[in-house]
């Protein structure tokens, strides 16, 4: 299942962007939204997450650029890391993707797979083949790699 993270064409233009210490705290807040929908955590970005998300760089710590996101309030600081404020009202929650999901996976179940009639088109009886292209982030080299 394909997931997507809606943005602003304008997010740039935020005064909350603007108003970022660091412009690599905006990167890390882009990773941030692809992390929460990846791993469906309603907006919350775990602390065990932080470096794994955060650009690899040498003169700033992940902690200082989660700290201007809370300052110019993208983010707010909770017990478990940092909640992505105003998530919820941009993004279904992960209880509907869930729901949806199992939904389309049971029909497919019930009038394809029981039926013994795959239908066309259908992502389940026919899974689309990835094409195998070199992305941008496989030629940035990673924290800690040789």
């Amino acid at each position: 299942m394909a997931l997507f993270v809606p943005l602003d064409a304008s997010y740039d233009q935020d005064p909350k962007v603007l108003d970022l210490d660091d412009e690599r705290a905006e990167l890390l807040f882009i990773r941030s939204l692809a992390y929460a929908k990846r791993h469906l955590t309603d907006g919350l970005v775990h602390r065990r997450a932080l470096r794994q998300i955060a650009p690899c760089v040498a003169d700033v710590e992940p902690e200082e650029l989660a700290a201007d996101l809370v300052r110019v309030g993208l983010w707010v600081e909770v017990e478990r890391g940092w909640r992505i404020v105003a998530w919820l009202k941009r993004n279904p929650g992960s209880e509907e993707i869930l729901t949806a999901s199992t939904a389309r996976e049971l029909a497919h179940r019930r009038h394809h797979v029981k039926t013994g009639r795959p239908k066309e088109g259908c992502p389940y009886c026919f899974p689309a083949v990835e094409n195998v292209q070199v992305n941008a982030h496989d030629a940035v080299p990673h924290c800690g790699a040789d």
